[in-house]
């Protein structure tokens, strides 16, 4: 069934229905043509991080009609990665190496973060990727990467378990593709590991969970690595069209794996029910198919893991009041259009109702957020060079999209002083922002007041930054401060 999966797939490839995927066909070992290659979906933005995903028999290229894990990845500027480990699925020293030459290829061709991976598992390779990850938990030196996350569609994961259930399939003799699936299982381990009874400490050594073993195993490695297992969970279709029990199938192994990483403490270790039957994209209903996976669910969970900003799901810790009719924008530091701030955090934005209406006394007019990290530099040498970087970069931004000719452009200065904050222990420094106004294309200054103070039990720091065209004390400044006034450090 696997090898008749793998020309069908391979017929499909050739027949260019996947030439308008936006897609590189990566060589990580030139010499290699045949298969020294992986199959990387480039997002058109920044690389941000990468999910990089292991499965076998079939060519990379083939995962590609079959899942829709990347294009929701490229939205979120995550590389996707897919690679085969061939004929191969459990973790020899070959296949660890060829593992690890993928993941420095990515590092190395496309620049992604070494501690912004995801590895997943399709099928059969689980026991290979889940290996790995243990082994890298384990010994940090030689990994080349840091995973952050690990998840897998109908991984198998215990390795004996793949030999017993191989031997069971055979003897049910029912599903012929379950039959020469299990008969390419055993004679695989018998020729490159021998029988658990001649060889039990390899297959130990090998397998990322042993059943048998009540006490704990290599599992061990997992306590605190986020995990997620997706499942075809309808057990009357393996009973009815494959003759295989809760145990004979490899969501027993799943579940087995999360229980024992609940009990070790981790907290985010999930086995997921699919949210349909498998199906390929041939309409060949299947256990055994990508289809397990909801890719929008799974990619927000890994870009969580990864500790990467996204909108959708950012639940912040302080609460800032958005009153009715002002605009709201989330940005992460750092922020794209000036990434020499050198902040990490998140900048928040309120938007007075008429900030784009250049009749509006509140043109212009908007509260910024900075929710920095406790040992940010927010002095006033510190907040004045920010704020020149950041509006430079906001004016730069927009000089192409808005044609803006060259002799309307001006030098962007900003100017503060510190001023007292009576009763507070606060840091409060008010001045100008001049720049150009690029929706008007005339100069402009923006009145400025930044208030900076401590959230120490969140460990945060909280830059306010009020500005308008109108000079203080005008109205438009109520509504700015009265945002301000309603933030609270915590919710």
């Amino acid at each position: 069934m696997l090898r008749n999966f793998l020309l069908l797939t391979a017929l499909a490839v050739a027949s260019g229905n996947l030439l308008a995927q936006q897609t590189d066909k990566t060589y990580f070992t030139p010499t290699d043509t045949a298969n020294g290659y992986y199959m990387a979906v480039k997002p058109n933005g920044p690389v941000k991080g990468a999910v990089v995903v292991f499965g076998s028999y079939a060519p990379p290229e083939s995962f590609l009609p079959e899942t829709k894990l990347h294009n929701v990845a490229a939205a979120n500027n995550l590389l996707t990665v897919y690679a085969s480990l061939q004929l191969q699925f459990y973790a020899t020293p070959q296949v660890t190496a060829r593992m690890d030459s993928v993941l420095n290829d990515v590092v190395k061709r496309y620049g992604v973060p070494a501690d912004k991976f995801a590895l997943g598992a399709y099928g059969d390779p689980g026991i290979a990727v889940f290996r790995y990850a243990e082994m890298m938990v384990k010994d940090p030196s030689r990994a080349p990467v840091s995973i952050k996350a690990l998840f897998g569609a109908d991984c198998r994961l215990d390795l004996l378990g793949t030999w017993e259930r191989s031997n069971a399939a055979i003897r049910i003799n029912f599903f012929p593709g379950s039959v020469g699936d299990a008969k390419f299982y055993t004679a695989h381990m018998r020729e490159n590991i021998g029988t658990p009874d001649k060889a039990r400490l390899k297959f130990s050594e090998l397998t990322p969970l042993d059943i048998r073993n009540d006490s704990t195993g290599n599992e061990k490695y997992l306590k605190d690595m986020p995990v997620r297992l997706y499942y075809d969970t309808d057990i009357s279709w393996y009973l009815q069209h494959r003759r295989f029990s809760v145990q004979e199938t490899n969501m027993a192994e799943g579940a087995e794996l999360i229980k024992r990483l609940l009990l070790l403490g981790n907290k985010d270790a999930s086995f997921v029910p699919a949210l349909a039957p498998g199906m390929r994209s041939n309409g060949v209903r299947t256990p055994a198919a990508w289809s397990v996976i909801d890719e929008v669910d799974c990619i927000h969970w890994v870009k969580n893991k990864l500790n990467i900003f996204d909108p959708v799901t950012y639940k912040p810790p302080y609460f800032l009041p958005a009153p009715k009719d002002w605009a709201t924008e989330l940005i992460p530091f750092p922020i794209e259009f000036a990434p020499e701030i050198n902040y990490k955090g998140m900048e928040d934005i309120r938007f007075a109702p008429g900030w784009g209406d250049k009749d509006s006394e509140e043109y212009w007019s908007y509260v910024i957020l900075w929710w920095l990290e406790a040992g940010a530099a927010t002095g006033l040498n510190d907040i004045k060079t920010a704020l020149e970087s950041y509006y430079k970069g906001l004016v730069g931004r927009n000089i192409g999209p808005r044609n803006i000719p060259s002799d309307k452009l001006i030098p962007v200065t900003v100017s503060l002083k510190p001023v007292s904050a009576a009763g507070s222990k606060d840091l409060v420094y008010e001045g100008t922002v001049k720049m150009l106004d690029y929706m008007t294309q005339l100069p402009m200054a923006l009145h400025t007041r930044v208030i900076v103070g401590d959230c120490e039990q969140e460990k945060h720091k909280r830059v306010f930054i009020e500005l308008s065209p109108r000079p203080f004390g005008h109205k438009v400044w109520s509504g700015l401060e009265a945002v301000r006034k309603g933030f609270k450090c915590s919710r």
